[in-house]
């Protein structure tokens, strides 16, 4: 597994219950997959150089513990498996101390931009 995000609880991903709110989680699984492509070559500028992207088709999330305003989270990575134009993805949200706050499984796919449909992933030697 591969650290692809770390960051900190921000003050509007925290709730009326004191915690980080649900659609939080989400947000940084979601800027996680961000990482994820900026590390494989399709950051902002390979993204419009190849006029290809990734799609998330499926997650499920599994809220595992609460985390608060301020607290250091990390993300990691690992692929579970892939096509040439899918990705099965397995993230967990791991708090300062190591211990998993909550997990998301995804179903990705890439897509060419210029045709707006499903292409194969391009290698750019990552």
């Amino acid at each position: 597994m591969s650290t692809v995000w770390t960051g900190n609880v921000q003050t509007d991903w925290v709730d009326y219950n004191g915690h980080m709110n649900d659609a939080a989680y989400a947000k940084v699984f979601s800027l996680s997959l961000d990482a994820l492509m900026d590390h494989i070559g399709l950051d902002a500028a390979g993204r419009a150089e190849l006029a290809y992207t990734i799609f998330t088709l499926e997650a499920h999330l599994k809220y595992v513990s609460e985390v608060h305003e301020s607290q250091t989270l990390q993300v990691v990575i690992k692929l579970l498996d892939a096509d040439s134009k899918r990705m099965h993805l397995w993230f967990e949200m791991k708090d300062g101390e190591g211990n998993t706050v909550a997990t998301s499984e995804q179903m990705v796919m890439g897509m060419d931009e210029s045709i707006g449909r499903p292409a194969s992933i391009p290698n750019n030697g990552s």
